[in-house]
């Protein structure tokens, strides 16, 4: 207390400053409850309403005084006071006995001993029975019994501590949370500034983060009163040499450096600079001192000293605070290393681009210093990925975590045990594109080792399948692939921007260059992303990136003869018949290639063949040989398709266009569907592979929304069980007649119809009866099964 009390601070500032709550006491004290009424009423005790009416009665101190040491003893003082406050039922008349609390124990501060020994005598502290009154409704009582619980604490001898003191100073921060709807702040302000002028309560505020509440009020917008009574209470902070030490990672250096920057108020700046002053004089440590200077130079505070000596102000101990920052902070300045300002910045949680973190130099010879103190950089970037709500931050910090990978590529171990790869990881459906850019090149780094290659392949839109290993070990990547594909997938069904779909499709890209995550990237339903967004997309630069992405997949045979099954030729199909993009017809042409080169499997490579068939492919290569490209790989590949569809053609039958349209599951009234010849030689069939074709056939009727599809279906189910009567156990046990039976309550009408057809073919015997029965336009109920 007497290092505050010392320096040239009149303490008039803090105890007197004007508040809405001295405004209103000043009416409340000329509202003196009837307390006669009280008494008579018995709502109070004759000691109390003997006690309170003497001392009202008093015209001097010496007066109250001995009204006071008259009820000390027996503990009266302290009884009435605690009486009145929770007894009297009118918030008017609380005001009032409050009030005169406030005014007894601010007239003579020694008088709170009186209230500690009274309370000491019934075993409790003093603050006990008032703390409570903190949560009353009105705001003026919460206020005045926190100034009179304020100078209990900080008046006499006694101090609060444990549950107590913990409890206020809650209160206390909660009260500067609501700096913009709390009318009573300055009032906060000063008991916040009566209590951090001791020393043994100042821990205790730090620990409960009651410097990051006060530096939050203090970036707001507040009040000149407000601004100094804020910063006077960090200033009371600076003189514990161990606060002083966190002054640099706790942000108060930077809040009250752009105050200072921007302040006209000699009051303020006076202050600011004497905190400045305690920080550089209470540290010990040369590294953290060095860093608080640092931070100092960064707040521009060297231009502030500069334009204030030139004004002369004539005031001693302002010169002398203005020369020795003067000097410590030019001293820091030139002994100041590249990495040193880096630091700095990182603890200020002020990330801007300032010129280290684009410099090649600097990340070569410093990124391993990121390890220095447990990673404490590291932690920092990774706290901000997490927390920052500031686009140009969570830019520069994943930027910087990126590189930080990329040249000490050990570092990627360290991300990922703080969560740090997670954290980057989510900003890639982050609303600012420039956040997603800078994330999705952090994940790059994060997953590859030759950079020059990924540099390369990047910027290039031609681009061949690589086997050069430059992807980290699959167990390593598998949560990346599945973050992405999740993104992919969020991003297509909320229509985000084609340069944040094509930013995270090239991510994608880099991973599916090397075989060994290709097979995780299809078992996490990556195929039908990519498929997905192809169905969706109109725009052809992220087009040719999705096919891309799927012609790389079809380089590994597993995955190419799964492709029939997936949907893909089809979607390629529909586009290729529509392109007329050659980069898109190109990398299309080359996927089929693939699909057909890479599959020995015979009879899966056949049904490929005639997917592509039924997409009219054979028509779309007639079209492109015509046109003559010369380029030798594309010819070869319409050559090879040529030769391999139309012979697929001559060798086709009926089952076979059946077969194969009914795992493209895109139905259509095709002949074969309302063959007799074709269902009499072929239902048996659909027996084959395990009921394939009938399971087939069963989720379109279960998930199709098509109505044509839905019609198509119902209509093979009832043809299958009609050609193939024991069909129908194989219908029940995968739910197919569940299924059909749902689609009689359908909207649209012909799959009603159809699905009653089928619901008849599979309850009914003798089909020569049914026939007739559906022949008539008088049909009676549906002929029951035998």
């Amino acid at each position: 207390m007497s290092e505050v009390a010392h320096h040239n601070i009149p303490a008039v500032d803090m105890i007197n400053a004007t508040s809405r709550l001295q405004l209103e006491a000043s009416e409340v004290r000329s509202n003196k409850p009837n307390w006669g009424s009280y008494y008579r009423s018995k709502m109070i005790q004759e000691d109390d309403y003997t006690l309170v009416t003497n001392y009202e009665n008093a015209k001097s101190k010496e007066e109250r005084d001995t009204v006071i040491a008259a009820n000390d003893s027996n503990g009266q003082l302290a009884k009435t006071m605690a009486n009145l406050i929770t007894q009297v039922a009118k918030d008017q008349n609380v005001r009032y006995v409050l009030t005169l609390f406030d005014d007894m124990l601010q007239e003579d501060k020694s008088r709170v001993e009186i209230f500690h020994r009274a309370a000491a005598r019934q075993k409790r502290t003093a603050f006990s029975q008032y703390l409570g009154i903190l949560q009353r409704q009105d705001n003026f009582i919460v206020n005045q019994m926190s100034s009179i619980i304020a100078k209990l604490a900080c008046f006499g001898v006694s101090r609060m501590e444990g549950q107590d003191l913990q409890y206020y100073f809650s209160f206390l921060k909660e009260q500067l949370k609501n700096s913009t709807t709390n009318d009573y702040m300055n009032t906060t302000a000063r008991c916040l500034q009566m209590m951090l002028r001791h020393d043994e309560y100042r821990h205790e505020f730090v620990d409960s983060d009651g410097v990051q509440t006060l530096v939050t009020a203090l970036n707001g917008k507040t009040n000149f009163q407000l601004q100094y009574q804020l910063i006077f209470s960090v200033w009371c902070l600076t003189f514990n040499a161990e606060i002083a030490k966190k002054a640099p990672s706790l942000g108060i250096i930077t809040a009250l450096g752009d105050i200072l920057s921007e302040s006209t108020k000699e009051k303020v700046i006076r202050i600011i600079l004497a905190s400045f002053v305690n920080i550089l004089n209470k540290v010990e440590e040369r590294e953290i001192k060095r860093e608080a200077a640092l931070q100092m130079v960064q707040c521009k505070t060297l231009k502030t000293l500069e334009l204030m000596d030139a004004k002369k102000y004539d005031d001693p101990d302002l010169e002398d605070d203005v020369k020795f920052l003067t000097e410590e902070l030019t001293v820091s300045v030139h002994d100041l290393s590249s990495y040193d300002e880096y630091y700095s910045e990182v603890r200020s949680g002020r990330l801007q681009w300032s010129p280290v973190h684009k410099s090649e130099k600097f990340w070569r010879e410093n990124a391993s210093k990121f390890n220095d103190k447990q990673f404490e950089v590291v932690k920092i970037l990774i706290k901000l990925l997490e927390s920052s709500h500031d686009p140009l931050i969570l830019c520069v910090a994943a930027h910087d975590i990126g590189e930080y990978v990329r040249h000490y590529p050990r570092g990627k171990t360290v991300v990922e045990q703080y969560q740090g790869k997670s954290a980057v990881m989510r900003l890639l459906t982050a609303e600012d594109p420039n956040v997603r850019y800078h994330a999705l090149l952090a994940v790059q780094k994060l997953m590859v080792h030759n950079w020059e290659y990924l540099g390369k392949q990047l910027d290039s839109d031609a681009q061949k399948d690589s086997m050069s290993s430059i992807i980290e070990k699959p167990a390593e990547v598998t949560q990346s692939i599945h973050e992405l594909i999740h993104t992919l997938k969020g991003q297509i069904k909320n229509a985000s921007t084609n340069d944040s779909v094509n930013t995270t499709v090239r991510s994608i890209q880099t991973l599916l260059r090397q075989d060994v995550h290709r097979r995780e990237f299809v078992e996490a339903d990556g195929v039908q992303t990519l498929v997905a967004g192809l169905t969706g997309s109109t725009n052809f630069q992220l087009q040719y990136q999705l096919i891309f992405a799927l012609w790389c997949l079809t380089f590994n045979p597993e995955i190419a003869k799964k492709a029939p099954s997936f949907g893909v030729i089809q979607v390629l199909g529909d586009i290729l018949s529509e392109s007329t993009k050659e980069k898109v017809i190109r990398i299309i042409l080359a996927t089929f290639a693939n699909i057909l080169n890479k599959c020995d499997d015979n009879e899966i490579k056949r049904l490929a063949a005639l997917q592509m068939v039924q997409c009219k492919t054979l028509k779309t290569l007639e079209l492109i040989d015509a046109k003559k490209f010369d380029d030798p790989d594309l010819e070869e590949d319409i050559k090879f398709l040529t030769e391999e569809l139309t012979l697929s053609v001559h060798d086709l039958s009926s089952y076979d266009e059946y077969y194969s349209e009914v795992r493209t599951g895109r139905l259509t009234w095709s002949p074969v569907h309302k063959s007799e010849k074709f269902w009499r030689e072929n239902a048996s069939k659909l027996n084959e592979k395990q009921f394939e074709v009938v399971k087939i056939l069963i989720k379109l009727l279960e998930t199709s929304k098509d109505p044509t599809i839905l019609c198509v279906a119902a209509h093979d189910i009832g043809e299958y069980v009609r050609h193939y009567p024991r069909g129908k156990t194989v219908i029940e046990q995968y739910q197919g007649k569940a299924a059909v039976m749902k689609l009689l309550s359908a909207e649209d009408p012909n799959v009603r119809y159809h699905a009653l057809l089928a619901v008849q073919k599979l309850m009914v015997h003798n089909w020569e009866y049914l026939g007739k029965q559906l022949g008539t336009e008088s049909q009676g109920e549906p002929v029951a099964a035998k």
